[in-house]
């Protein structure tokens, strides 16, 4: 059974193939059944064949055989064919110069007998008298319904012969197929309408109309693409104001159309180009100069749009009008020169496209000697487009060098800068390294040092471990001083006054994220529950001596006079300074960069997404996870661990978790690694 099936296809690249004559008085070569049909190749596509059994004309379109009424027209006389009475009648020029064929088309049957062709037989189509005309568009991507075709007779001032003499079909909406039978024998110029709605079933109509010229005299099949819609305007100026023949109307469009977009592989004749199928430089450059119809082509009418192969823009008015357009929505017209995976790239079609883009912008060429030299695409009515030089080819711009153009550059190193959109939501925070270069801050990174995360809007106290020298930002909330950064005791600096006990736990019970000394640099140390408390995992099992050990103001392995914060002493926090529940105070605690979004950290508390470090029981093994996402303290409630989760999922969202059984070996809380933040024993 050969492929019989309809191809669906995007409108803009549908494509069928209508080649050979199909004349009244003669019928396609005919086969027995669909069975019969040869493969439909490349070879033989546009090949009509007459399928007896089917009683029906089938047509070989890309790889496969279609019904052909399935894509002809369904043509009334009352539609395609619409005449003046009075015309007819009177004898006036118009339908004097055709009047052979209205007198066969009005003897042969009134306009309320003819039936539509998608319920004619194939033996009663062959007898509509007239021209017929086959062929397919390619242009705007219609959403539903029936796009209709219209062809009207133009004189060679391509001025309507008979304005009320229409011939109309129907676009079929997947391959873009159409046929409009019933013209004029001795038919020659045409202006051809289609006309569809963009807008998909269901939604409202958005009507659209293309025009295109063509000389029909000798042809049977034909394209209607969108670079015959751009040339309509151009072909109509020559003519009508130059006083140039159709032909070299055409042919001069053509040429000056290809100039614009430095074609050197000259191709005419638009209408004759397969665009899908035509893989030579001519089949190619007509696809890419369609698919840049638009704007360009709403303006080519212009006397002088091209000068010296260049399109010139700095005296005329086309042209700016064009430039205008094309900053209103520059992705639809360049943005597909910059996509590497793009069709453009054929045949060296991306550079040919850039000279275009760097003509019609102004912006030039870029080449070695202007590296790194910036362009603004840009326009009083429309949003800004930043391009760069780079590497012999513009680029637009990045989202950080868009969002630091007009920033100091370079930098002054440690700056931390915000965009400057009113919702917070959008914007962007960025840091100046040591290269005096912008880098984004969204994201935590150990390229950021742990000072640049605080809110430079707090005034931060210090304090110094005396233990190992290392120096913390501290932060005043109420009545309590808290450590602004995270504990990352290591050990001490004079091993002669080291705390054998404390050292035995630390030394078993202290972790960097991905044992990565960077990342403690940055998040201090996360502890398990052993070394933050300073109780060893035997004495844990013992419950009552644990309860003995635990005082208000417990040290753990925080320096002399701070403590292990309590759970009253973060809820206070909430509740007393912020006034809120946890699960909405969490934007309020965490550092105002990291966490993928610009939060406001009220009160400096500058917490960091850090992850945290666990026994997975997925993997059964200890893993680090969630760096750039949560982060977790220590806290406890008497004898009761407590875990402070602030959690990417959002913003606002903290936890205060108490697990029933927190100095079990049994519970799997005691193999969480923590970070710490130290309260002063005020």
């Amino acid at each position: 059974m050969k492929k019989l099936n309809k191809i669906s296809v995007l409108p803009l690249l549908a494509l069928f193939a209508a080649c050979g004559d199909d004349s009244s008085s003669a019928r396609p070569s005919s086969v027995s059944s669909v069975d019969d049909l040869p493969q439909c190749t490349e070879l033989n596509d546009g090949e009509f064949r007459f399928v007896e059994d089917k009683g029906e004309t089938y047509a070989c379109s890309q790889g496969f055989w279609v019904s052909e009424n399935e894509l002809e027209l369904k043509v009334k006389s009352s539609s395609s064919r619409i005449y003046s009475s009075s015309n007819i009648m009177n004898g006036n020029s118009s339908s004097a110069k055709y009047s052979s064929s209205q007198n066969s088309s009005s003897s042969a049957k009134s306009s309320s007998s003819v039936k539509s062709s998608s319920s004619m037989s194939s033996s009663s189509e062959e007898f509509i008298p007239g021209k017929v005309i086959k062929g397919a568009y390619y242009g705007m991507p219609f959403g539903s319904g029936d796009p209709v075709i219209e062809v009207l007779a133009l004189n060679d001032k391509l001025e309507y012969v008979d304005s009320t003499a229409v011939y109309k079909g129907y676009v079929d909406i997947n391959t873009g197929a159409f046929v409009v039978r019933g013209l004029p024998e001795d038919i020659s110029l045409a202006e051809m309408r289609v006309e569809g709605n963009l807008s998909g079933k269901g939604y409202e109509s958005n009507y659209q109309t293309d025009t295109a010229f063509a000389d029909l005299k000798s042809v049977d099949s034909l394209y209607v693409n969108s670079g015959m819609v751009m040339l309509a305007k151009r072909i109509k100026y020559l003519v009508q104001k130059q006083g140039l023949s159709f032909a070299d109307a055409k042919h001069q469009a053509e040429s000056e159309l290809q100039k614009a977009f430095f074609v050197e592989d000259k191709f005419y004749d638009l209408e004759k180009i397969n665009m899908l199928m035509d893989s030579t430089d001519g089949g190619l450059w007509a696809s890419a100069i369609s698919s840049y119809k638009g704007r360009v082509g709403k303006y080519f009418a212009a006397e002088s749009y091209v000068k010296n192969g260049k399109a010139e823009i700095a005296y005329d008015t086309l042209a700016m009008n064009i430039i205008n357009d094309l900053f209103g929505n520059p992705y639809s017209y360049f943005g597909n020169i910059y996509n590497k995976s793009s069709w453009f790239c054929k045949k060296g079609m991306r550079d040919r496209l850039t000279m275009v883009a760097d003509s019609i912008t102004g912006r030039g060429t870029c080449t070695k000697e202007r590296q790194n030299e910036s362009f603004i695409m840009a326009d009083t009515s429309f949003s800004k487009r930043l391009m760069k030089c780079d590497a012999g080819a513009w680029r637009e711009f990045n989202t950080l060098e868009k969002d630091t153009y007009l920033w100091e550059n370079p930098c002054k190193v440690g700056t931390m800068k915000q965009t400057e959109q009113e919702n917070a939501y959008n914007r962007r925070i960025y840091y100046c390294n040591d290269k005096k270069e912008w880098i984004s801050a969204m994201e935590l990174s150990t390229d950021i040092p742990k000072d640049a995360y605080l809110n430079p809007n707090i005034n931060y106290g210090t304090m110094t471990d005396e233990r190992d020298g290392k120096t913390y930002k501290t932060i005043k909330i109420g009545d309590k001083t808290w450590m602004a950064q995270n504990l990352d005791f290591r050990g001490y600096k004079d091993q002669s006054l080291a705390d054998e006990k404390l050292m035995s736990n630390v030394d078993k019970g202290r972790v960097c994220y991905e044992k990565k000394q960077v990342y403690c640099d940055l998040c201090g140390s996360m502890y398990s529950w052993s070394a933050t408390m300073n109780i060893s995992k035997q004495v844990m099992n013992d419950t009552a001596t644990v309860e003995g050990l635990i005082q208000e103001h417990h040290q753990g392995v925080c320096p002399d006079g701070w403590h292990i914060p309590s759970y009253e002493e973060f809820k206070n926090i909430l509740a007393d300074e912020l006034n809120l529940e946890s699960d909405k105070a969490g934007k309020y605690l965490k550092s105002m960069a990291g966490w993928r979004t610009v939060l406001s950290d009220t009160v400096g508390f500058a917490a960091l997404p850090c992850g945290r470090y666990w026994y997975a029981s997925n993997i059964s093994n200890y893993a680090s996870e969630d760096f750039a996402y949560d982060t977790y303290y220590y806290a406890y409630d008497g004898v009761t661990q407590v875990r402070v989760r602030f959690a990417s999922k959002s913003e606002a969202y903290i936890t205060l978790d108490k697990p029933r059984y927190w100095h079990s070996t049994g519970s799997p809380y005691p193999d969480y690694h923590s970070y710490i933040r130290c309260v002063k024993n005020d």
